[in-house]
């Protein structure tokens, strides 16, 4: 967790017991091993306003809705237990870690972007996937008509995206692969970045449509890849877990389809 300290006219009232308890309060939670952030722009999960100035309340308002990127799209984890979880794999030995993040989410703005992105850099992750927010026909965000000024503006969605290429390669990662959707942020496009020698196959192979992908699980799409033509056939699975349980027969009988044409593809073999 850290905790956003506004001390906005330090200088004037550093001397005064404001000032000494602003200092007060970075010291106790050094000793409690908690961060701090003097700066909005900096992701904060509480803050704490010590002085009124004509910029205190923006600096609350910014503080907010920074902490309310998340909120907003669903995600009921935080930003912590995200960091939490990349070193809980690195202690499990994984060595090849994607992080995926989305330019126009609500509430986002291009400082508290640049900072996910500085973050992100921090934990050294193999692959980044950068993705333009695609607003789909059924999701709340559209059903609602809220309007989501990062996904609106164009211009913002652009520098967003900028900075992270910028910053990506200026860390060593290269783009290995692209993909668009309809409705996504600015125009932009989804993009992998990987470290030279970290490259996702399978990410490659889905978009390429060039190989057969095995899926199970609620939602899974199976692909499969006719090896004497550039046929693919899909068989879907059923998207929500109480159908995927209880029609699972029909799953079963769907896959039946899996042998029935790779049995054709080994007869072409003889």
């Amino acid at each position: 967790m850290r905790v956003f300290i506004y001390n906005g006219g330090l200088r004037l009232v550093g001397k005064s017991g404001v000032g000494q308890a602003i200092l007060h309060q970075r010291e106790m939670l050094r000793r409690a091993r908690i961060d701090t952030a003097d700066h909005w722009c900096q992701r904060a999960g509480a803050v704490h306003i010590n002085t009124v100035l004509p910029d205190s309340v923006l600096a609350a308002l910014a503080a907010k809705l920074m902490g309310n990127v998340l909120e907003n799209i669903g995600r009921r984890h935080t930003a912590q237990q995200t960091v939490d979880a990349f070193h809980l794999a690195r202690e499990a030995g994984f060595t090849n870690i994607n992080m995926d993040l989305i330019v126009g989410l609500p509430g986002d703005t291009y400082e508290t972007f640049c900072d996910t992105i500085e973050k992100v850099i921090a934990l050294d992750p193999e692959n980044v996937t950068v993705h333009a927010l695609a607003l789909k026909r059924s999701s709340f965000i559209t059903q609602s008509g809220e309007i989501n000024k990062a996904h609106a503006d164009a211009a913002l969605a652009d520098r967003m995206m900028a900075y992270a290429e910028k910053r990506l390669t200026e860390r060593g990662l290269e783009p290995y692969y692209l993909y668009r959707q309809s409705r996504m942020a600015g125009n932009l496009e989804n993009t992998g970045w990987a470290k030279p020698g970290t490259e996702c196959a399978y990410n490659i192979f889905t978009m390429d449509e060039t190989e057969t992908v095995l899926a199970c699980g609620a939602g899974g799409v199976t692909k499969l890849k006719n090896p004497y033509s550039e046929d693919l056939s899909r068989i879907f699975n059923f998207k929500y877990s109480y159908e995927y349980i209880s029609r699972y027969p029909e799953i079963l009988e769907r896959k039946e389809g899996i042998a029935k044409q790779y049995e054709q593809f080994r007869k072409r073999l003889h």
